[in-house]
């Protein structure tokens, strides 16, 4: 049965009712727009249009930004719903997202780029956005400014985000009033001053909070952070790195916080041990406390987070064992605690972890602790390990062969321990993705490697970086190296091999990076071309190798002719120490990328290639001493723009420095030593080399005087002339030499500074002083401060601009013609390890300031005319030898033999008779002397047994108190008598 049909009337009726209310509403609220009414009419997801007050709002924040990318460009037209970064709510036209973050997200050296930033001004318009639920505006640059208040009134904001823009200035407590926000970003902004907090008292007001990060904020005065914090009930992540927060309590009355999973507060300034209080948050997923001054042992409480899976306490001050109960954490991933004071052996972490069969671990980072003992057989249980690092501590015992069953190992770091052990093809058995294997020992060849020399390891398709250092691994080349495909960087050095290199090491060309120094490896290099099988012509051997290393060796022949060719890609070529010969060819200037390069103490003779060295515009390091090269000095090396280290010390080169210079350089160290150079120093070098901090002319030919403009060097750590046949006078601006002039400041590391790896090469300096000995400074060089001018023709006195280097430590000034006094005050020098000032022309006595170098261990001041007593007292009575005053005839006292009047005065006085008044004058001396003499005895006889004996020290105080009571008495008496 159907239902009944209104009557026509009545549905006329109907039609004129709702259009009378209509039109009654219209006029009742004519503010009303249209397009209110018309989205009642919209269907789901149709799109209504902004509002134009919001669209006005939009264009005033578009006009006060900067925008040098033009990433606003799409901000016109009618309709702002439809511009980038805009999104409105489709049924009521009101904005309600603004996402203007940085698309590029680019941070090149740890500084976003700037061309793609929004900066300028917040204009307040934005406030006019009253249905904003979405804000982000990160990765952009405010320079400085302060993160506006009238934020704080979009109370519609659920999601904020202004990370890493560069605001300053102290976070406003509006932002407290956005009660409906779930997420908070502030983190990393780098504005001048850092952004900062008075109180976070303001997030009370932020009962929806889910994940709030405000990493690099400054909460230095925030005390109580954690109380504020522990308030917001739905809190999940939380971010706080590097805030320099300096209180962590051990625990609260009350976890609020329970839903918590993640917890980042690295690199604070706690100075505490781990809160017990962690233990009641039950979610817990990630906890980093990195780089926080964590003190103490690990709290067994972490034992029962039992969801953690990310765990990082590296780089702080924990001390004990890792905790046997943290082998419970079966869904732990990551166990990260390197640089620590970690000690004792890790067996039983392996252990209880082992009883968890389906245990996640698969990051476990140990590096520099003092963890010792072996691998245990429990190591095999972590079957889902990817990383193991435990380089540097002091592992002793073995490495079990159950670490071959570890199939998912991707890097295994054993280095820099002290590991005793025989290791075998068992030890490597599953490795199969192993793609980084580091087994440098600390102790020499106390870790063996013996495989089958057809051994093929499981990961010989995988393998890209293979450490052996220090590990016993020859006397032959390991012939398994050939199956290792895809191996990029080897490194056997001192891994005890005496063999010669294998013809098949050619065909490791994907190589980068070899070092084999420090062996016996022995026959002629064995670089040549491999010629193509289907083509007559030749390929680079190596031509991906980078570095290589091959110091300390026996190997002999030349250099390939062709060296350019061979390893187009080379950046460090090292072939010191061996018994190379032949001539330095030419084309070794194709290797347009080189860096370093070291032939020295070898047996190269020949020139110089003399013009090619321009085309080397990278290299950084020359060393090419202690060989047999000869002719001129090419200017193209000397000159080199990029060049910082030349040594060419101890050749035949001969033949007079560049006589003029056009641009300067970066060289810091220019060590010519033990040549045959002559002709006159250059005054160029003063300006040519600004940078300069070594310079060693010594043992050469040069003639002139010292030129002035050295002076100028003020970095100059040592000046080497010494050996020449220089004349003239020392030049008075000496005491310019600003590097030598500090104590405290140490100077910049000579050495690479472009790249980190090889900051090894140092510059090796040797000082010569008189009766051959020989002082050599390698690795504290930045702290060595030299001056030598010995063995030249120099005249005049010792310049007293001299005592100005207090920072020097080494003087020598011997062989030459010096005339004068030693300077008076030779005593500031108060670093000066070695003084030389034999066979001159000195006189006069040597300065009692000479007492005060505390620190002098050599000095020899012979074969001069210095007269009257030897100084004695302090670090100079350690040097009691009489040879260093030898040549001195009118000097006296110990530890010369010849010994000084002890009365001179007394001795005249009674050889010359005296008059009256003389003798008057004498008796009043005698008396005041004599008195002076008795007070002291009577003083100290009274007072130093006052000193010594305590008993008699407290009679005589109670004795003195005792008359000073009855004098007081006495005249009190007297007092009140006379006034009664």
């Amino acid at each position: 049965m159907g239902h009944k049909q209104p009557p026509p009337l009545f549905h006329d009726f109907l039609q004129h009712v709702l259009l009378l209310l209509f039109l009654s509403l219209i006029l009742l609220f004519p503010h009303l727009q249209m397009h209110h009414f018309a989205s009642c009419n919209t269907t789901s997801g149709e799109h209504v249009g902004c509002l134009d007050i919001e669209k006005e709002a939009l264009v005033d924040l578009k006009q006060g930004f900067t925008d040098p990318y033009g990433r606003l460009s799409s901000w016109q037209g009618q309709d702002c719903c439809k511009w980038k970064g805009v999104e409105c709510n489709n049924q009521t036209g009101h904005v309600i997202k603004l996402d203007l973050r940085n698309p590029e997200n680019s941070y090149r050296f740890g500084t976003p780029d700037n061309f793609y930033m929004i900066g300028g001004e917040i204009s307040p318009s934005l406030h006019q956005l009253k249905h904003l639920q979405y804000l982000d505006l990160s990765i952009n640059d405010f320079d400085g400014k302060n993160i506006p208040k009238f934020i704080g009134s979009l109370r519609h904001l659920r999601y904020l985000d202004l990370s890493s823009s560069r605001f300053s200035g102290t976070i406003p407590p509006h932002l407290g009033n956005l009660s409906s926000l779930s997420y908070l970003n502030l983190g990393y902004n780098y504005g001048s001053p850092r952004l900062m907090v008075d109180s976070l008292h303001w997030l009370s007001g932020l009962p929806s909070l889910t994940y709030l990060n405000m990493d690099t904020v400054n909460l230095t005065i925030t005390y109580d952070w954690l109380d504020h914090v522990n308030m917001l009930p739905n809190l999940q992540k939380l971010y706080l790195g590097g805030c320099e927060l300096n209180h962590l309590p051990s625990s609260l009355s009350f976890v609020n916080f329970t839903s918590l999973l993640v917890l980042d507060l690295p690199g604070n300034n706690f100075y505490t041990s781990i809160p017990q209080w962690l233990a009641d948050l039950p979610k817990l997923l990630t906890l980093d406390i990195e780089k926080s001054y964590i003190q103490g042992f690990i709290s067994d409480a972490l034992g029962t987070l039992s969801s953690l899976q990310y765990l990082d306490l590296s780089m702080n001050q924990i001390d004990g064992k890792i905790p046997r109960s943290l082998g419970n954490l079966c869904n732990l991933k990551e166990l990260s605690l390197p640089g620590n004071n970690i000690s004792g052996e890790i067996s039983d972490f392996f252990d209880e972890l082992s009883k968890c069969p389906n245990n996640s671990l698969e990051s476990l980072l140990l590096d520099e602790n003092q963890i010792t003992g072996s691998l245990p057989f429990s190591l095999g249980s972590a079957t889902n390990l990817r990383t193991f690092r435990v380089r540097k501590n002091r592992m002793n015992g073995t490495i079990a062969e159950s670490m071959g069953k570890l199939s998912q190992l991707d890097r295994l770091d054993l280095s820099s321990n002290f590991f005793k052990d025989v290791v075998t093809e068992s030890h490597f058995a599953n490795l199969t993705k192993l793609t980084f294997l580091d087994l440098s020992s600390t102790s020499e060849k106390s870790l063996v490697l013996h495989v089958n020399s057809k051994w093929i390891p499981s990961f010989n398709d995988n393998l890209r970086a293979l450490k052996l250092s220090n590990c016993q691994v020859g006397p032959s080349f390991p012939s398994w190296i050939r199956t290792l495909r895809n191996i990029y960087s080897i490194s056997l050095k001192n891994s005890g091999i005496s063999d010669a290199l294998p013809d098949w090491f050619g065909e490791l060309s994907g190589l980068s990076d070899l070092d084999i120094s420090f062996n016996q490896i022995k026959g002629r290099i064995p670089f040549e071309y491999r010629l193509n099988q289907s083509d007559s012509f030749s390929l680079p051997q190596f031509p991906s190798l980078s570095t290589l290393f091959v110091t300390r060796n026996k190997l002999s022949g030349s250099i390939p002719s062709n060296i350019g060719r061979l390893m187009p890609k080379l950046l460090v070529f090292d072939l010191s120490m061996n018994k190379i010969n032949g001539s330095i060819p030419s084309s070794i200037c194709e290797l347009t990328q080189l860096r370093v390069l070291v032939l020295s103490d070898n047996e190269l003779a020949g020139e110089l290639p003399q013009w090619c060295w321009k085309y080397l515009q990278q290299l950084t390091y020359v060393d090419l001493g202690y060989n047999l090269l000869t002719g001129k000095l090419p200017s193209s090396l000397i000159l080199l723009s990029s060049l910082q280290i030349l040594k060419l010390s101890n050749n035949k080169f001969y033949g007079e420095l560049p006589s003029s210079f056009e641009n300067p350089t970066k060289l810091q160290s220019m060590d010519l030593g033990e040549n045959g150079l002559a002709g006159i120093v250059p005054s160029w070098i003063g300006s040519g080399f600004p940078l300069l901090k070594v310079l060693g002319l010594h043992s050469n030919r040069f003639t002139g005087e010292i030129p002035s403009q050295l002076c100028s060097l003020s970095r100059l750590q040592v000046l080497d002339l010494g050996q020449n046949e220089l004349q003239g006078s020392i030049p008075r601006c000496f005491g310019n030499f600003n590097a030598m002039a500090m104590v405290q400041r140490d100077i910049d590391t000579i050495g690479l500074s472009w790249i980190g790896v090889y900051s090894s090469y140092s510059l090796a300096v040797s000082v010569t002083l008189s009766k051959g000995r020989e002082l050599n400074f390698t690795n504290n060089l930045r702290l060595l401060k030299s001056v030598d001018l010995s063995y030249n023709d120099l005249s005049g006195d010792i310049p007293q601009e001299l005592t100005k280097l207090v920072g020097l430590n080494i003087l020598n000034l011997s062989m030459n013609h010096l005339e004068g006094t030693i300077p008076e005050k030779i005593g500031n020098l108060e670093k000066l390890e070695a003084l030389d000032l034999s066979q001159n022309q000195l006189t006069g006595p040597i300065p009692q300031s000479i007492t005060s170098l505390s620190f002098l261990n050599h000095l020899n001041l012979s074969f001069n005319d210095l007269k009257g007593r030897i100084p004695s007292g302090n670090q100079l009575n350690s040097l009691y030898n009489p040879s260093i005053y030898e040549g001195n005839p009118e000097l006296c006292g110990p530890p010369l033999e010849n010994k000084c009047e002890t009365n001179e005065t007394a001795e005249r006085e009674l050889t010359t008779p005296r008059n009256k008044d003389e003798d008057d004058k004498v008796w009043i001396a005698s008396f005041f002397a004599s008195m002076g003499v008795g007070f002291v005895i009577g003083f100290w006889g009274l007072f130093g047994i006052l000193v010594v004996k305590k008993s008699w020290r407290h009679s005589y105080f109670q004795f003195i108190d005792g008359i000073i009571d009855r004098v007081y008495v006495f005249f009190a008496m007297k007092i009140t008598q006379m006034q009664g």
